[in-house]
């Protein structure tokens, strides 16, 4: 579930940056470097970090609808959901790694990553043989994220310490307004789960529990971009003009 949100913006992003920062760097437009690294940044984490505080917030309801039938119990959606917020922790982290590799790529400079990409394999498979027995299928998944945020701050630590990557205003202003908003949609979002939990009894009709969680989402949606809209860490003309350059 959680590769949706990482194939949709991160995939996406990191493909169509890679062109604009090679071209840049040809031109040696290294302002422009920084700053598109920034915008795909600050586009990304916008987002994604809502994709992800909206999985850990609604774990269970969307487990159950999408697959909650059949051999597949009650018991089995509590377990995949644990696994899942732990996955939904590790998304950021995700999509950075796709926003920060184009910097290297576009350098010329694979040998990097491909280090950086080995410790995260090490420390993943090290990870789930300590965390599988303590937390069977979420220690797994915990071990993935840790992997993914090791990867991630390797890549984007090593960017700024060869002073090819650097975190403008408009970028450091906005992630905690970005943050805000989404712990504010997170706890709407369990708070209106909470209150309508009876929509997901798994006895009712699948469009009927399909078409609360699709509710959900879309009030979580509109919470979150008002907030975001309000406080100025997004703006309507800005997006438009980020997507254009995407």
């Amino acid at each position: 579930i959680y590769q949706l949100p990482l194939g949709v913006v991160g995939i996406a992003i990191g493909v169509a940056l890679l062109p604009d920062v090679s071209r840049r760097l040809r031109a040696e437009d290294l302002d422009g470097v920084h700053n598109s690294q920034n915008r795909a940044l600050e586009l990304s984490m916008l987002l994604t970090v809502p994709a992800a505080v909206g999985l850990m917030a609604l774990p269970i309801p969307v487990v159950q609808v999408l697959f909650e039938r059949g051999h597949f119990t009650s018991a089995d959606t509590t377990a995949t959901a644990s696994a899942l917020i732990a996955f939904a922790v590790g998304l950021p982290a995700f999509v950075m790694i796709k926003v920060f590799s184009p910097g290297f790529f576009a350098r010329e400079d694979t040998r990097t990553p491909m280090i950086f990409a080995a410790i995260s394999v090490a420390v993943n498979v090290a990870g789930s043989l300590l965390l599988f027995p303590l937390y069977a299928q979420t220690g797994i998944a915990l071990a993935t994220t840790a992997a993914g945020w090791v990867n991630a701050i390797l890549l984007g630590s090593t960017l700024a310490h060869r002073r090819h990557y650097r975190p403008d205003r408009r970028l450091l202003n906005k992630l905690p307004w970005l943050l805000i908003a989404a712990m504010v949609m997170g706890g709407v979002l369990m708070g209106t789960m909470m209150w309508g939990i009876q929509l997901f009894q798994s006895d009712l009709n699948i469009i009927i529990r399909l078409a609360a969680l699709l509710g959900l989402i879309g009030l979580g949606a509109g919470v979150y971009f008002i907030i975001c809209h309000v406080s100025g860490a997004a703006r309507l003309s800005e997006l438009r003009a980020s997507f254009k350059r995407s």
